[in-house]
């Protein structure tokens, strides 16, 4: 399945970081980043961007991180055997400034 994630988001750096929405896995087990960076901004070097996962949506586990992702789309490896029901994005600007971007998961079964 195909969820926005977010779109025209100016993520904080060092200090900073904001984070999508969570989704519902349902019977899917891998998520698969899309993400697109517009711009990077007051010495930012790129996106980080970390998979969590959780059970309850109150508690929230890193399942694997994306880094320095740079100007342009990027789709790195997808995460697979994912245990939990839901998972959300959480996004940092590397090095500091702010990165201007949009992203996207798949999520299927494997």
């Amino acid at each position: 399945m195909y969820w926005d994630m977010g779109s025209r988001m100016a993520v904080p750096g060092v200090a900073g970081f904001d984070f999508s929405r969570g989704i519902p896995m349902g019977r899917d087990n891998s998520a698969k980043l899309i993400a697109t960076v517009f711009s990077l901004n007051g010495g930012a070097s790129g996106l980080d961007v970390d998979l969590e996962g959780s059970n309850n949506r109150q508690n929230w586990w890193n399942i694997t991180s994306w880094t320095g992702l740079a100007e342009g789309t990027s789709t790195p490896p997808a995460a697979t055997a994912i245990p939990y029901a839901f998972v959300r994005l959480k996004y940092t600007a590397a090095g500091g400034g702010v990165v201007l971007c949009a992203s996207a998961l798949c999520t299927e079964h494997l």
